[in-house]
């Protein structure tokens, strides 16, 4: 197992060699995510190291894109999204300029880092600026199906990553990806919190009580749209996110969802910004371990 942003770099490592438009900008985290070898040295030519200045780094990117290079920019989600907002709205999303945004250590699990690295809206605040692809990955395939699509066709995009090792999910390769369970109410979450719910998935079917999974990557409109017009006997969507309450998967999905298909939601509380500790015990003390998310979705089956 290993962390999604080293899958990231990994991935884009085999695709510089082949592209010389291709930059990685760092904000003085990428021992984190493996920019550097054993040495400290980056392991990407075209790199630039702009330190914590997250709003310098952005504002590089943008010259960079606007040159016509391709940048991708690795920061913590927390400190990506909030403290270079302003930037990504005027220098990226509204100029459309093809900046890949990588923010790791998103969501609850900061380690002992606590609340300032915990990063629970970041997907709001991308999504209220608009004009920015969002991503939740939650396995390599998941990353080789994103870095494949913004090396391709680059744009505007933010991948948030969670800081926990990660294996793979047990779903096939896909833009939406299931575990082949039809029926009314669907379970579909997307990141790291898939990891949460192929847990609770497993306990279900174990109970005698399978539900239909499915996992998105992408966390855009249309693509919600289109698989929810694919499911004709659709009644209620349980939402599972490693994200707050507000603008989301779950906030993405009810602003689509037709008259007659309920969305429940079950993420971090609204009003709580992170804290201290393992996320096991976090997400016990929140309602989001195993036990707690198969008797609440049972409840929502009902």
């Amino acid at each position: 197992m290993k962390r999604l942003a080293i899958s990231i770099v990994d991935a884009l490592r085999r695709r510089a060699e082949r592209s010389d438009r291709l930059w990685v900008l760092d904000g003085d985290l990428g021992d984190s995510y493996g920019l550097y070898d054993a040495l400290g040295r980056p392991v990407f030519s075209r790199f630039v190291q702009a330190g914590i200045a997250e709003q310098a780094l952005i504002g590089v990117a943008a010259g960079l894109a606007a040159s016509g290079q391709w940048p991708w920019v690795f920061s913590f989600s927390a400190f990506l999204c909030h403290r270079a907002a302003d930037q990504i709205r005027t220098c990226v999303a509204s100029q459309g300029l093809p900046v890949v945004m990588i923010g790791s250590h998103a969501g609850a699990a900061s380690g002992t880092n606590g609340a300032s690295h915990a990063s629970l809206s970041d997907l709001g605040v991308l999504a209220s600026i608009g004009g920015v692809d969002l991503w939740a990955p939650a396995d390599a395939a998941d990353i080789e199906l994103i870095v494949g699509s913004l090396v391709d066709s680059p744009r505007p995009a933010y991948v948030r990553t969670s800081r926990e090792p990660v294996g793979d999910l047990r779903l096939p390769a896909g833009v939406v990806r299931g575990n082949g369970v039809v029926g009314e109410t669907v379970l579909l979450s997307c990141g790291y919190a898939s990891h949460w719910a192929q847990e609770a998935e497993q306990a279900l079917t174990a109970d005698g009580v399978p539900i239909p999974w499915r996992h998105i990557a992408h966390v855009c409109e249309a693509v919600l749209a289109q698989w929810i017009a694919s499911q004709p006997r659709l009644q209620g969507i349980v939402v599972l996110e490693d994200h707050g309450p507000a603008g989301g998967l779950a906030d993405t999905v009810r602003r689509i969802a037709p008259p007659g298909v309920t969305v429940r939601a079950l993420s971090w509380p609204s009003g709580w910004y992170g804290e201290s500790g393992a996320i096991a015990d976090l997400r016990r003390a929140h309602g989001l371990d195993t036990g707690a998310l198969v008797r609440r979705i049972k409840e929502y089956m009902t």
